[in-house]
This record gives structure tokens, C-alpha cells and sequence, in this order.
């Protein structure tokens, strides 16, 4: 992890919110999460079937959410290429230290932002509308 010592130094969810705002256009953002797949072979021919992605081949998957400045601010690394990015993320590390302290990872009531692979219902992570699932025009202006 970077650090709790960078995390509460002064001003810095100040200015890591004002990047995203200033770069992207998003109030509000303490943070981004997406995940990537890392090719895997394993051990056991047995466990194959259990690290192949979606796109049929083996991988870990690897997870970081960043801050403004794309700084890794905390990353989860081994999960079977199977899963997804956020079930991987809702039972990492990083993300019981956000859940527990949202005010120092986000801000206050800061949000993530993630991939439309998330969908909604979760109050910590704003994410694109799919346009897999026939969203609207104004939806995905959004």
C-alpha cells in the first residue's frame, strides 16, 4: 500500500479530488478501480479450469485502485483468472480499509470510479451505464 502517512497527509484528498475533477470532469472521486489479467499457468492441470478467463485463457487477476496522479494506492494480486474484477475487489484487503474508513480513501462521501462490468448498487463506486444492457441515449452520455 502507499501508505496511511500520504493518505492523511494535509491537503491531499483535497488535491488527488480536485486532479480528477480538473482531468475528468468527476466531483467527488477519490479513486479509481479496475483489474487486469496476468497470464497464469498452474501447477495442477486439475485447477486449470479455475484460472481460465473469460477470453479462454489462464490468468491471476490483479487488481489496483489508484489515485489521480495513476499512483497505486492499494492492490490485490492472485485471485483465479475466472473471477471478476469486482468480486476480487469486494473481498480484497484495500477495499475492508475503505469500507471502514471511506473519509480517508475517498473523502467525504467520495466515490470510486470503476468499469460497467461493476453495474450499480454499490454506494462506494460510480460506473458507466452498459451499453450491453440497452441503455439509453442520455444514459450513456452520462
Amino acid at each position: 500500500f502507499m501508505g496511511r502517512t500520504v493518505l492523511e497527509s494535509p491537503n491531499y484528498m483535497e488535491k488527488n479530488r480536485e486532479g480528477f475533477q480538473a482531468r475528468n470532469g468527476f466531483p467527488m472521486v477519490g479513486g479509481c478501480i479496475d483489474g487486469t489479467h496476468i497470464p497464469y499457468k498452474p501447477i495442477s492441470g486439475d485447477m486449470e479450469e479455475d484460472f481460465k478467463n473469460y477470453k479462454g485463457w489462464t490468468s491471476l487477476l490483479a487488481i489496483a485502485f489508484v489515485n489521480s496522479s495513476y499512483l497505486i494506492v492499494g492492490f490485490e494480486v492472485g485471485w483465479p483468472g475466472r473471477y471478476h474484477d469486482k468480486t476480487c475487489s469486494l473481498h480484497s484487503n484495500f477495499w475492508r480499509l475503505i469500507t471502514e474508513n471511506r473519509e480517508l480513501w475517498l473523502g467525504k462521501d467520495g466515490v470510486a470510479l470503476a468499469d460497467s462490468a461493476w453495474g450499480i448498487g454499490n454506494k462506494f463506486v460510480m460506473c458507466p451505464f452498459s451499453r450491453r444492457n440497452g441503455s439509453t441515449e442520455l444514459q450513456q452520455w452520462y
